[in-house]
């Protein structure tokens, strides 16, 4: 009687997982010969199931998946209990280190940004006043473009810085070139005498401002300040437009490493074709009269700056070294590097050092 009872108990019970599993248990009916034999069966699908539950419990217990929440909490640790703890694993995080951290420059102060999004990569020193020494030609450069509509306007050239005095007419755009490349203060002078004739340098004058008792090259520097006020360099002066020491205590022009950033940067977005020629080793100007000027670049180092967008050098004794680059750090990508009172060279390895630093934090967000 316990073995008729026992035998309908486990048909009934067959019958109710094979309507719950959707008949996929027909295929054990052959295998019921015998009580003893159908019970086999229910304990070896019961015992492949719970333990392909145990299986992948572990293996998401291990992975650190958790897919009880807050309140099933004790359902994980009956399950650990049954199953064990997880193996603890170490995890590799990528940490990237600070490629500024522990730099050494030579100069005096520095700054780094980048021109898309705004940020101070690296800077030192950012607002110390100091001499600027030739960098000034980039404002000369600057204001002179914004001054006149026509670039081929005819300037008369005299240089003598080549031990004989050279007249030339040249095109405005050339001799600007010119000028940017080799740090002609010739070319600076001559540009800023001819321009600051023109009206656009007396509008907005009366002769109580006195404005008027100006000589056309201080009517053209005192744009070059007005232009620096505009652009929100408040720590910067210009005495001269090429930037020249007045003497051997005097600068020709005073700034910061964040006022130049913000000159530069401003080129770079508006019209960075004013600074194209600062990108190459030489440059070649040919006169009105077909007169050939050949001009070296006196930043050394343009050959092996990947990127480069533009560029100027300042040395004077009073400044020291100066340099400011703009270079594509990857995918449009413009930053701009000031370095102030360094060395002759050591200008140019600070650069290097900011250069490579900077690609290595673009190269992270990318």
């Amino acid at each position: 009687m316990a073995k008729n009872n026992l035998h309908t108990y486990i048909a009934y019970m067959l019958k109710q997982y094979e309507v719950f599993l959707g008949g996929r248990l027909k295929r054990f009916r052959r295998f019921m010969v015998s009580p003893g034999a159908s019970l086999t069966v229910l304990v070896a699908l019961f015992g492949i199931v719970f333990c392909s539950i145990i299986l992948l419990v572990q293996s998401m217990l291990a992975r650190g998946i958790f897919i009880f929440g807050e309140n099933h909490t004790f359902v994980a640790q009956a399950f650990e209990s049954i199953v064990g703890s997880p193996e603890k694993r170490s995890v590799s995080i990528a940490i990237h280190k600070d490629p500024f951290a522990n730099i050494t420059l030579q100069a005096k102060a520095a700054y780094v940004l980048d021109v898309n999004t705004g940020q101070v990569l690296y800077e030192k020193n950012k607002d110390d006043v100091l001499p600027l020494a030739s960098i000034t030609k980039v404002m000369t450069a600057l204001v002179a473009t914004e001054s006149v509509d026509d670039s081929k306007i005819i300037i008369k050239f005299v240089d003598g810085a080549r031990g004989k005095t050279l007249e030339e007419n040249w095109h405005l755009d050339d001799l600007l070139d010119y000028m940017l490349v080799t740090s002609s203060n010739d070319a600076a002078r001559m540009i800023a005498s001819t321009l600051g004739t023109r009206p656009y340098f007396k509008k907005n004058t009366s002769p109580e401002s006195g404005a008027l008792q100006l000589s056309s090259e201080e009517l053209f520097i005192e744009k070059m300040n007005s232009r620096a006020k505009e652009l929100g360099m408040e720590n910067t002066v210009f005495y001269n437009e090429s930037g020249l020491d007045i003497d051997t205590t005097h600068g020709g022009s005073y700034g910061t490493a964040s006022d130049i950033t913000k000159l530069f940067s401003h080129i770079i977005r508006t019209n960075s074709k004013i600074l194209d020629a600062t990108r190459s080793p030489y440059v070649d100007i040919r006169s009105t009269n077909n007169a050939i000027y050949h001009g070296k670049n006196t930043n050394v180092s343009v050959g092996s700056i990947p990127g480069l967008i533009a560029s100027k050098t300042g040395l004077t004794d009073l400044a020291g070294g100066n340099l400011c680059i703009a270079f594509d750090s990857g995918l449009g990508t413009p930053v701009v590097i000031v370095v102030l009172g360094s060395t002759e060279n050591g200008r140019f390895d600070d650069v290097e050092i900011l250069r490579a630093a900077s690609q290595d934090i673009v190269g992270q967000n990318l």
